[in-house]
């Protein structure tokens, strides 16, 4: 079996690679990758083939500090299964080059919400699951209730960050 990471640099043909993947997400989407471009991140887009298929597409992120480099994949890579994180995870370790000292992925897979909720495995190889950079769920907030009710119920630096925004405008 041959695994091969080829570079995509055609906006719609990665768009589209993309969306031809059950479980994607649109922060692997080409315009996602260029707004990141102005906060100092540098978008490869990747597609992953497994002896000359695609099975996967992973657009990452490298933002390089004090000479370290630290790759990110925002909600992928964007896969058909699971079960192809292994060979993904294998493809993105061999692209980090030799100043990159980390990986973030974060697969686009749903959790169920009953039954088996491990859907992503803890440890995969050299890879260990950790904290997620990106919210994981969409939160809902009820509106109707006071300005100072919805203060109360946050997190105590949200509150913070809350507040602060408000007097900056």
């Amino acid at each position: 079996m041959s695994l091969r990471a080829v570079p995509v640099n055609h906006p719609l043909e990665w768009d589209a690679l993309v969306r031809s993947f059950a479980h994607h997400s649109a922060l692997q989407g080409w315009g996602f990758g260029e707004a990141r471009r102005v906060t100092a991140w540098q978008p490869t887009r990747l597609r992953l083939e497994r002896d000359g298929v695609a099975f996967g597409a992973a657009q990452v992120l490298r933002r390089t500090q004090f000479g370290l480099g630290y790759l990110y994949c925002p909600r992928g890579p964007a896969l058909d299964s699971i079960g192809d994180l292994e060979d993904a995870a294998k493809l993105l370790n061999d692209f980090a080059g030799l100043g990159d000292v980390s990986i973030t992925i974060e697969p686009p897979v749903p959790i169920p919400s009953f039954g088996d909720p491990s859907v992503i495995p803890v440890q995969l190889g050299a890879w260990r699951h950790a904290a997620p950079i990106q919210p994981e769920h969409t939160v809902l907030i009820d509106t109707t209730r006071s300005p100072d009710e919805m203060l109360k119920s946050m997190h105590e630096m949200a509150r913070r960050n809350t507040r602060t925004s408000l007097k900056e405008g």
